[in-house]
């Protein structure tokens, strides 16, 4: 029962599926047409999520096994440099197009963790759940108030769920957890001051 409630609650905050329904989010948000959502949102989960799902894919067939979570570290390399890349694209093109400042720092703020992110697995391996659910929940602290610090809650369900699962150490998930969250609310000040 443990097992697959840890397996629900990992696959429920994947870093893929949180950043997908972010951008969704996010561009709804700002678009001010039903074409400018689609096209957004497509655009967004287009250069910062298919990249490194196609990798990850060749990567599946060519070992001949499923792993959602890219238990090795070297195997989350690629697909975080390519959401890197995709970012940096999505921001030239959210500074062009939308021409919205809030718009803008959210995506060089997404930019940064990523860059970060991939930094630091290139060395050692990090929790991208934890990351990712604490740079959202600061990301919506910085811009929609102290309320939304309750968002920080869910990480208590998603760092149980990857202690469970044995998907990380009491480390790896701290430093996820730090890293997300502190990176973010220092790139979302230095953003919103110097952009």
């Amino acid at each position: 029962m443990n097992q697959k409630l840890a397996k629900t609650v990992s696959l429920l905050t994947n870093p893929a599926l949180v950043v997908s329904i972010s951008v969704v989010t996010v561009v709804g948000r700002y678009a001010d047409s039903i074409e400018k959502f689609w096209q957004g949102s497509l655009i967004g989960i287009g250069l910062l999520v298919v990249p490194g799902m196609i990798y990850s894919v060749y990567v599946w067939r060519k070992e001949g096994a499923v792993d959602l979570d890219l238990t090795d570290r070297h195997d989350r390399i690629v697909p975080l440099m390519l959401s890197t890349l995709g970012a940096v694209i999505g921001s030239f093109i959210v500074q062009s197009k939308l021409q919205n400042p809030t718009f803008t720092e959210m995506s060089f703020i997404l930019v940064t963790m990523l860059a970060a992110l991939t930094v630091v697995t290139t060395v050692w391996k990090i929790s991208l759940h934890a990351a990712t659910i604490a740079g959202l929940s600061s990301l919506l602290v910085a811009y929609q108030g102290v309320w939304f610090m309750l968002g920080y809650l869910v990480l208590v369900p998603v760092i149980w769920s990857r202690i469970q699962l044995k998907q990380h150490s009491p480390n790896q998930l701290i430093a996820g957890t730090i890293l997300g969250a502190g990176l973010t609310l220092v790139a979302a000040w230095f953003f919103s001051h110097y952009s």
